[in-house]
């Protein structure tokens, strides 16, 4: 759920989670942007496949407009921010 829209300086476009991105001159962060809410929305169907009763799930569904998923839960792998900060920091 913790994903932002940069565009830096020079033009590259990027959604990405917010917890890895380095703050840089001229950078542009969109937090509510399409692209962020579509990626939401997705993170959302995925947490929906693995915990359909979870009522916390269910609220962030209804706040976003997701009504079900489409996803089989057996394939869906739900990475965190602490799982991207960990693969980054390694490099």
């Amino acid at each position: 759920m913790c994903v932002v829209e940069i565009t830096t300086k020079d033009g590259k476009n990027r959604v990405v989670p917010s917890c890895i991105s380095k703050v840089e001159e001229g950078l542009d962060v969109k937090t509510n942007s399409e692209k962020v809410i579509a990626e939401r929305k997705l993170s959302i169907q995925k947490l929906m496949a693995r915990a359909p009763k979870s009522e916390v799930i269910k609220e962030l569904a209804k706040k976003y407009g997701v009504d079900s998923t489409p996803l089989p839960w057996k394939t869906i792998r739900i990475a965190c921010c602490a799982h991207y900060a960990h693969a980054f920091a390694r490099k």
